[in-house]
């Protein structure tokens, strides 16, 4: 890997790189707010006064699954609407943000390209939703870049496996018709968890300190090739 280190700034030889694989919320879209407030805003919307609404709400649901959710918000705050409607309007809340809203990380959009006009084939791997990836990249105009679009959930799988990676591995092998070797292929990744797995498996790994995993920030950098606060720290040539 030929990359330098000089006041963050990093340079990396585009001949050494076969393929990337992205993951997208916290590291392509700046989109984790959106789910570190939900709930709140959703009580919000339906006339529940901030001060009635717990402090740690959040932090509470972030523990939950979205049913599990949606039960305890209607329970808890004896919301007259069902689970159902409610897990339908924090649906759309949702998907208005990623359809509208969901800015790209800085410099996202301008790596992508760089990555495209070199010829580098590059996979989207991802535990959240199809649909609102591809919405939220097509207003940037890259949704055309990539060469494909992996959901654990399409998969039946989690980032703890490396059946996800593997995957695209294969696609930038088809791509390129050809074998790459793991650590040919680069890993862009803000979560500790899928870190950890694509380091075992041999990729290099690049490691985005977004601040939703900033309990991790130490141990991601620890285990990864090269380690970010922000996509424009890359200088591709």
């Amino acid at each position: 890997m030929d990359w330098k280190l000089g006041k963050r700034d990093m340079l990396i030889d585009t001949s050494n790189i076969k393929g990337v694989i992205f993951d997208i919320d916290g590291t392509l879209l700046n989109s984790m707010p959106v789910w570190d407030d939900i709930c709140t805003r959703f009580l919000i919307s339906e006339g529940i006064p901030d001060n009635d609404i717990e402090p740690d709400l959040d932090e509470k649901a972030y523990r939950m699954t979205f049913e599990e959710g949606c039960h305890y918000l209607k329970t808890h705050y004896a919301l007259s609407k069902s689970e159902n409607e409610i897990f339908l309007s924090i649906s759309r809340m949702i998907r208005d943000f990623y359809y509208y809203e969901a800015p790209p990380k800085e410099g996202a959009v301008e790596l992508i390209n760089k990555l495209s006009e070199a010829n580098i084939p590059m996979v989207l791997a991802t535990t959240g939703d199809e649909d609102l990836a591809m919405h939220a990249l097509d207003r940037f105009g890259v949704w055309g870049k990539f060469s494909a679009l992996l959901t654990c959930g399409q998969m039946n799988t989690s980032k703890r496996e490396p059946l996800i990676f593997n995957e695209a591995k294969r696609i930038i092998e088809e791509v390129l018709n050809g074998t790459v070797d793991y650590n040919q292929i680069y890993v862009f990744e803000d979560s500790l968890t899928a870190l950890r797995t694509v380091k075992n498996m041999g990729f290099t790994t690049v490691g985005i300190a977004d601040d939703s995993g900033k309990a991790d920030w130490n141990e991601i950098e620890s285990i990864s090739d090269i380690f970010i606060y922000s996509l424009n720290e890359l200088e591709l040539y």
